[in-house]
């Protein structure tokens, strides 16, 4: 059915795509009837990162399982849309994040097994630091180690042997972690979708809204055709929307932020740019652009360029209607320091752009927690950038929460509302 209606947005043509409602005919549908023994029964809003996972593991565990998405799994708008995303363990003292990027890896490589998908590539991954940033290599190597994470602290020749089409003369020296991966980001998300829809759960193209209430409890959601679908439980995981169905809870705790993308294109014949001749690349420290954004990147692996991101954006952003092109000056920005940081690409041109966004929660926590005013109510979003990689653990920690109540204490204090 997935693919079906795919093929039917195609042909529809970019005139319907444009519109931040979807067609008409993504109305009510015949809910599948699951096999085996019949669970709870729980929607799912948004079929990305969280909201696809979720949806998969509330699957595996026997609930009767719709999933909904307003324009479909991995597209363009989605925070989970575009080619790759990072997937690392180390994140300095925030362990609770290393120790689930850790279990999730594991969930990522038992699942290209098993479904025999491409849904990760192994690159290794390089933090580099300046002077001021030399004294976290070895804290963070200890920090993983604990986890049993391959890691190596290298020094700045070191850095110039492995990898000399890097200018490494401003850095101190980095951080590799061998087993680091990307993430094909929107095929992932569309071959979850798929999965989930070959163990009897339901998608569907739709988008939702909380309907009425009864106490505290939920009882239906308005579907953007006009009709109710009465609901049992309900998971909205819809990324940047998540702020805009709950804007007096939420409005001032998410902030929607734009984030550019650039892929520059990589020398004839060179394969210096690309998999597997360079890692997924970062730095942190004062080592940036002219405006003191850093800059963290991966190597050439679909013959798209490399890819290149700016951190630390600002801009609040509209995921519905937010013009996706980037400018001339952030275009500018980005050749400026991709030909001082990687001198063999000058000259080259960027031979593809695009603009997604990152929710952003207050702490730079995921959210995950009940909604205060209903009890079959899940709130689960604030990704802040970094939430993509742990998908398939995230998803069945929430599903473990929503059937079960059976969290971790840990996770449920940091990810409480």
């Amino acid at each position: 059915m997935l693919r079906r209606q795919f093929l039917a947005l195609a042909s529809a043509g970019a005139g319907t795509l444009l519109g931040c409602r979807p067609p008409a005919t993504a109305g009510p549908q015949p809910r599948r009837k699951p096999t085996g023994k019949a669970g709870p029964d729980v929607l799912v809003v948004g079929a990305g990162a969280f909201g696809g996972w979720t949806a998969w593991s509330l699957r595996q565990r026997g609930a009767q399982t719709t999933l909904l998405d307003a324009y479909g799994p991995g597209n363009a708008r989605s925070s989970s849309g575009g080619d790759t995303r990072l997937l690392r363990e180390d994140y300095g003292d925030r362990v609770l994040y290393t120790r689930m990027a850790k279990s999730a890896h594991e969930l990522w490589r038992r699942y290209q097994r098993q479904w025999k998908a491409r849904l990760m590539t192994e690159t290794g991954r390089l933090l580099m630091v300046t002077d001021a940033g030399r004294s976290i290599l070895s804290e963070r190597k200890e920090r993983l180690e604990r986890f049993d994470i391959a890691t190596e602290v290298l020094d700045q020749s070191e850095l110039r042997r492995r990898w000399p089409q890097i200018h490494v003369d401003d850095l101190a020296g980095g951080l590799y972690n061998p087993n680091s991966a990307l993430l094909h980001a929107k095929d992932a998300c569309r071959e979850v979708a798929t999965q989930f829809e070959s163990a009897g759960g339901t998608f569907r193209i739709g988008s939702a809204r909380p309907g009425n209430g009864s106490g505290r409890r939920l009882v239906d959601v308005e579907l953007n055709d006009g009709s109710r679908l009465s609901v049992g439980t309900v998971v909205f995981a819809c990324g940047p929307w998540l702020k805009t169905l709950f804007p007096d809870l939420l409005g001032d705790r998410l902030k929607v932020i734009r984030r550019d993308v650039f892929f520059m294109g990589t020398p004839p014949g060179d394969p210096r740019f690309s998999h597997p001749n360079l890692p997924t690349w970062g730095i942190t420290g004062p080592s940036a652009d002219a405006e003191g954004k850093a800059f963290y990147g991966f190597p050439d692996v679909l013959g798209r360029g490399m890819k290149a991101c700016p951190t630390n954006e600002s801009n609040q952003f509209d995921p519905d209607l937010d013009d996706r092109r980037v400018t001339a000056f952030r275009a500018r920005r980005a050749y400026e320091y991709l030909y001082r940081r990687f001198p063999g690409l000058r000259g080259q041109p960027l031979v593809d752009t695009r603009v997604c966004q990152v929710t952003g929660n207050t702490d730079d926590h995921f959210l995950v927690d009940r909604h205060p005013s209903f009890d079959n109510v899940w709130l689960v979003g604030g990704g802040s950038g970094h939430g993509f990689k742990h998908g398939p653990a995230l998803g069945d920690y929430v599903a473990r929460r929503v059937l079960d109540n059976a969290g971790d204490p840990e996770y449920d204090a940091a990810f409480a509302l």
